[in-house]
């Protein structure tokens, strides 16, 4: 706290400014008149007196100065004290206010709570802080409650911070003596009222969960007083409530049986008796039946652990075993106990619960297996489709075969379909006597081909069943006499052989081999089913292998014969060239003499058709090179608008012979010098531009070329348009115009043409990394178009 001294002066303070301007105003009378007594006592005083009697004025004065200053330091001292005082009196704010209601005195906790500083704080009226006017603040009481016993008011009020921000408060006031002001208290609500708040809310919900427990209360009570009036003093009527439960619990579908402390058996219903096929009678009041649905060491085990989850108290959820029944078949239970306890809460014995799941495990492994069976198929589907050689596949198989049955001897067998053949390709177990049979009698076994002549034999390999062959381990018979049958009954001694088993590999009719598997004595197939799957899916991916094999090698001829072909025209387009150059040029310096007009005629047709000759010799030259892979791309700068130029001053001739319109547009934002092979781009654009006019007997042909928006700066992307009113095109014809040697219609075979034109300009525009698009409509024209992106260049050509 902070007494404000600039501006205002404490009472003492006052008094002792006062005291010393009188003494002040005292000393200079006493001199004056001390002057002037002096002046008229002069000339009957001696000196000395008038010395000692202004010594005794002088030293008056002193006192009274001095005791002024004493005072004055006493009540600064006094105000320092008061002000650390009030600092640390309470957090909360403390506001001094005089007489008229202005503030006078503060506290540190009132610059934080209001805004202001101390020293704004000095003189602004207090009504400006705090309203007597009380806020509406959530539940506030009315006004300001008055309490005016020994001079405090206490009250809730409304209270203002300096940036115009309202908050509740608490305001405690208390006069001060002989009308000095006011002292206030001021403590910030907010949190106060809104605990309040949630604890008026709190005490609502309470107080509506209470009266609805009271009313569940009252509806439970008034219920069990309806019960206990409806069987009050009606023995009868408990008796048969209890017979009712016995026999719920007697044609229950399910075991149920209760045991005291000791395991005895005390309930044992008509379940329990079917199920296990022991009555009532046997098993009731002991404790031996464990031992007897159970081996009898289970038996204790069971009785030791029911007995000891009685003492922990502990109840058992889905718990399976397998007993023992009375008939000597095994059953199996899916147990659940409940404790017993009696009145006083202590445990008196167990209720078991059991259901008999014997059907429902069997279905469960076989469910199990089912899936692990068709897991098992998948991935090896997967894997035979994903193989690409008869070799890795066998493997395959093989390996898959070994895990169905460890222990047999397996043989996979393909068949060569030129010698009718089969021959032993891989094997699983057969290594050992394969070394005894070689030994013995100098045959490979593994190596050695058969014949299978047997008409049945060979339905059974057909059929893609897994056949057991006659006999158990019938070597001789099986390696079609190869192999004696002595010998052969020493192997299936030596190797403990039990029965021999046979599958072909066949798909859609057609036979590719066969697998043969020899188990071990004693054993025996029991998933023939899993086995013939297998098979027939290694036999579904070896006619897949030796189709694509077929396919590779006919693609291979095919290339070899297109090859062929390519170097065939070329070849013949390389000389025809030289002599029809030879015969274009003798007829051209013949038309530059003097002719005969027939005979003039005559060499300008043969010219013509020498140029026309050269033309088909140069596209079927381009063709050849496009399908042998051979024609290479430069990438120099042109001039596309010299390209533009070109055709039209080509082509515009031959539109006014037809009589029809010809068009050229191309806008002055294509930049005219670019990258790329300027010279095949005028092929394509000549080819299909005549194209368009030959097909085009009235109306109009158009060319255009535009620029689109390119993503990169360094490339420009062009657009071409070749647009005519001709014949149009079908349809379904519409792929079949860019295929070699091809028209879209024979009845148009009239016009000149090999059908080459679009198929080169479509190849070329692939290689520039475009495509050539059409869309036609007959009798209406058609409309040729592709795009393509070019570098660009800064040099002007």
């Amino acid at each position: 706290m902070k007494h404000i001294q600039s501006q205002k002066r404490s009472p003492a303070q006052i008094t002792i400014l006062t005291l010393l301007s009188l003494g002040l105003v005292a000393f200079s009378i006493v001199v004056d008149l001390a002057g002037e007594i002096i002046e008229i006592l002069h000339p009957y005083m001696t000196y000395p007196l008038m010395r000692t009697l202004v010594n005794a004025i002088f030293v008056v004065l002193l006192g009274l100065i001095f005791f002024a200053y004493r005072e004055w330091r006493y009540s600064n001292a006094r105000e320092r004290e008061l002000s650390a005082v009030i600092d640390g009196i309470s957090p909360d704010t403390l506001l001094v206010a005089d007489s008229q209601g202005k503030i006078q005195l503060v506290n540190r906790s009132a610059e934080r709570m209001f805004g202001y500083s101390q020293s704004e704080l000095a003189g602004i009226p207090m009504r400006k802080l705090i309203s007597e006017v009380p806020t509406d603040v959530g539940e506030l009481p009315g006004n300001i409650e008055s309490l005016r016993d020994d001079g405090f008011l206490i009250g809730l009020s409304k209270a203002t911070r300096k940036d115009g921000s309202e908050f509740p408060a608490e305001v405690i006031s208390a006069r001060l003596d002989d009308n000095l002001g006011e002292a206030f208290l001021v403590r910030d609500i907010t949190e106060k009222i809104d605990f309040q708040d949630k604890i008026f809310e709190y005490k609502t919900r309470l107080e509506e969960l209470v009266e609805e427990r009271t009313r569940e209360l009252r509806q439970t009570r008034d219920s069990l007083e309806r019960e206990i009036d409806e069987h009050r003093d009606s023995k009868s009527e408990i008796q048969k409530l209890a017979q009712f439960h016995k026999s719920i619990i007697d044609n229950a579908k399910i075991w149920m049986n209760v045991i005291d402390r000791e395991a005895n058996i005390v309930l044992w219903n008509r379940a329990a008796e079917e199920i296990s096929g022991y009555r009532r009678e046997e098993v009731a009041g002991n404790s031996s039946i464990w031992g007897k649905v159970y081996d009898p060491e289970t038996g204790e085990r069971v009785k030791s652990h029911v007995i000891e989850a009685m003492k922990n108290e502990t109840e058992i959820d889905e718990f399976e075993t397998t007993i023992l029944s009375k008939r000597g078949d095994e059953k199996t239970l899916s147990w659940s106990s409940r404790l017993l306890k009696g009145n006083d809460g202590v445990v008196s014995g167990s209720l078991y619960i059991g259901r008999e799941v014997t059907c429902e495990k069997v279905a469960r492994a076989q469910a199990e297996k089912r899936l692990s069976e068709m897991k098992f198929l998948s991935e090896n589907s997967l894997a035979f489709m994903e193989t690409r050689s008869e070799e890795a596949l066998n493997e395959l198989l093989i390996e898959g075969l070994a895990k169905l049955s460890p222990s047999s001897i397996i043989l996979v067998n393909s068949l060569d379909e030129a010698t009718s053949e089969f021959r032993i390709s891989a094997s699983r177990n057969a290594e050992t006597a394969r070394k005894i049979i070689q030994k013995n009698l100098g045959i490979d076994a593994l190596q050695a081909s058969f014949k299978i002549d047997d008409d049945f034999a060979l339905r059974n390999l057909l059929s893609g069943r897994l056949v057991r062959l006659p006999g158990i381990g019938d070597i001789s018979t099986l390696s079609f006499g190869k192999i004696p049958r002595e010998f052969s009954e020493i192997l299936e001694r030596e190797f403990d052989l039990g029965y021999i088993y046979s599958i072909g590999f066949s798909f859609e009719g057609q036979l590719f081999g066969s697998t043969t598997i020899i188990t071990k004595k004693g054993e025996d197939i029991d998933n023939a089913d899993i086995i013939e799957t297998l098979v027939n899916q290694a036999a579904i991916a070896l006619q897949r292998i030796r189709a694509e094999s077929r396919l590779i090698e006919a693609k291979q001829i095919a290339e070899k014969a297109n090859f062929a072909k390519t170097q065939f025209l070329a070849n013949m387009s390389h000389e025809l060239r030289t002599p029809l150059s030879g015969l274009m040029g003798m007829t051209e310096l013949a038309l530059r003499t003097e002719l005969p007009r027939e005979t003039r005629e005559n060499m300008r047709l043969a010219h013509q058709s020498a140029g026309d000759l050269l033309r088909i010799v140069n596209n079927i030259l381009d063709l050849s090179k496009i399908e042998a892979g051979e024609m290479k791309l430069v990438s120099e700068p042109f001039s596309i608008r010299r390209i533009v130029t070109s055709i039209r001053n080509k082509m515009i001739v031959l539109a006014r012979k037809k009589g029809i319109k010809f068009t050229v547009q191309i806008p002055s934002n294509v930049p005219d010098c670019i990258f790329g092979d300027g010279y095949r781009l005028e092929q394509v654009l000549m080819n299909l531009v005549s194209n368009a006019i030959k097909f085009t007997d009235e109306g109009s042909v158009s060319f255009a070329v535009s620029k689109l928006e390119s993503d990169d700066p360094s490339m420009v992307v062009l657009k071409f348009d070749v647009i005519d009113t001709g014949i149009g095109i079908p349809p379904e014809k519409l792929d079949m115009i860019f295929e070699s040697y091809q028209q879209a219609d024979s009845s148009i075979k009239h016009k000149k043409g090999t059908g080459l034109g679009i198929a080169i300009a479509k190849s070329i525009v692939i290689l520039m990394n475009g495509d050539i698009e059409v869309e036609s409509e007959p009798e209406k024209g058609s409309k040729f178009h592709f795009t393509l992106a070019f570098p660009t260049s800064e040099r002007e050509l």
